[in-house]
């Protein structure tokens, strides 16, 4: 029978007393741990035992906590010493992107397999995982912020706060599989804050800037493209997706049902709310009806559409409203244009009209929204 303490002692948060002697309870990788420190239950022991739990709970809150090193005669030690200490980073990747393969959809897969590439690049591709430290988490959020792209001296230096911080919430996705799966020691994330965002206002095109470009465009389907773009705010590559069959002059209605993803394959909008009916604006209803004449009579082709559910697919008939083949120098065989080509007519635009370039979804959005 554990001994009892005279009612004016009282034990410190975590400090028990099992078979006679003062036992300590922690959190540790989450499980509860509890170590015995083979020493009475006196008021002196108790206060002790007190400080040495707070200062176990102050390391692995830092990521310092060493099991081996605390407690070396411990049973509960062997099971979080790590037993992948010499998997590198690369390796790391890998294992944490295939577990990945199935929660993401073939375009998320693609986007966060290049995040890694570049994450894995700065942190080093060859180091041993469980070397790794805080400062190395650091040091990889200012070469991000900091750094060309694509480790070339002629590439664009540094990144946005935005895409930083993106960067930094899928390093830590990884880091934090590695430190369950013992690739890790420690949660070397830890401490380490996400850059602080300024709030951006709206930067709108004027009705003066968006006359100008119209009044460059070089052919009607460019002209019709970008007056359909402003005026209903969708975004590339729903624009890019947009079929005849979608759409209905009659009511002067549109329904959103596919994507163009940036890997090239159609997908389903990428939220339920996202697949909607618009009902268009009278600019963008006669722009739809001077397009019908460019490409209303070409022949409906069958398109795979890829579902959120993994695996799961449809077949669309679509015939394209923008088709870049009636507008096409030399072989092209694409009845559908692709996000970087319309990234592409927009900055020629700009360039053309003396408009300052911005993001075009933002700015077209925006005029939408005056």
């Amino acid at each position: 029978m554990d001994p009892k303490l005279p009612t004016n002692v009282k034990k410190p948060p975590g400090v028990e007393i099992h078979g006679g002697y003062v036992r300590i309870w922690f959190m540790y990788k989450g499980e509860r741990c509890r170590e015995s420190l083979t020493i009475p239950p006196t008021k002196a022991n108790l206060k002790k035992a007190g400080e040495k739990r707070a200062h176990i709970v102050y390391q692995i809150k830092h990521g310092e906590f060493d099991y081996e090193k605390t407690f070396p005669e411990s049973k509960r030690a062997s099971r979080f010493a790590p037993n992948t200490s010499k998997r590198t980073v690369h390796e790391l990747s890998i294992a944490w992107l295939d577990s990945k393969r199935l929660d993401l959809s073939n375009n998320t897969f693609a986007r966060y397999s290049s995040v890694i590439k570049t994450v894995v690049g700065y942190l080093g591709k060859d180091k041993i995982c469980n070397t790794l430290i805080n400062e190395d988490f650091s040091n990889l959020r200012n070469s991000l912020q900091q750094a060309p792209q694509n480790y070339t001296d002629r590439a664009k230096a540094g990144r946005t706060v935005r895409t930083v911080n993106v960067y930094l919430t899928i390093a830590k996705q990884m880091l934090e599989f590695g430190h369950i799966n013992n690739y890790l020691l420690h949660p070397i994330w830890y401490g380490v804050k996400q850059l602080k965002k300024t709030r951006v206002k709206p930067d709108p095109l004027s009705h003066d800037e968006f006359e100008r470009l119209l009044s460059v465009c070089r052919n009607e389907q460019d002209l019709n493209f970008f007056t359909v773009a402003v005026y209903t705010g969708l975004r590339h590559g729903e624009l890019i997706s947009l079929a005849w069959e979608d759409i209905d002059l009659m009511k002067g209605e549109v329904t959103i049902s596919r994507n163009l993803a940036s890997i090239g394959e159609f997908v389903q909008p990428k939220t339920e709310s996202s697949e909607r009916v618009i009902k268009l604006l009278s600019p963008a209803k006669q722009a739809l009806m001077n397009q019908q004449a460019l490409t209303k009579m070409y022949p409906a082709e069958g398109v795979m559409i890829q579902l959120r559910e993994k695996g799961a697919q449809r077949v669309d008939m679509c015939t394209f409203v923008f088709n870049p083949l009636i507008t096409a120098k030399g072989e092209y065989f694409k009845s559908h244009y692709s996000n970087t080509s319309i990234e592409d007519k927009w900055t020629r635009l700009c360039k053309r009209s003396g408009v300052r370039r911005r993001p075009p979804i933002r700015v077209l959005d925006a005029f939408k929204r005056r």
